[in-house]
């Protein structure tokens, strides 16, 4: 995964886009953080906690994700 902060792609399971910022916390790299443009998926697909999604990453060269929800 990036250790850079860069732009990223969640696709949901319509193929429809959502582009996002990846952010490293700075010191150590090992904290990840989406903004950016989460809040527009989240409301888009009405997601609540405890709502479960999984990245799964389909293109490397661009960080591209499709997004599998399972709503509770």
């Amino acid at each position: 995964m990036p250790s850079k902060n860069m732009s990223i792609t969640f696709k949901d399971e319509d193929g429809k886009a959502w582009k996002c910022k990846w952010l490293c916390e700075a010191r150590s790299r090992q904290k990840i953080f989406v903004s950016g443009g989460w809040a527009p998926f989240v409301r888009a697909h009405n997601l609540k906690i405890d709502d479960v999604c999984i990245f799964e990453l389909i293109d490397v060269k661009v960080f591209e994700f499709k997004v599998h929800i399972f709503k509770k």
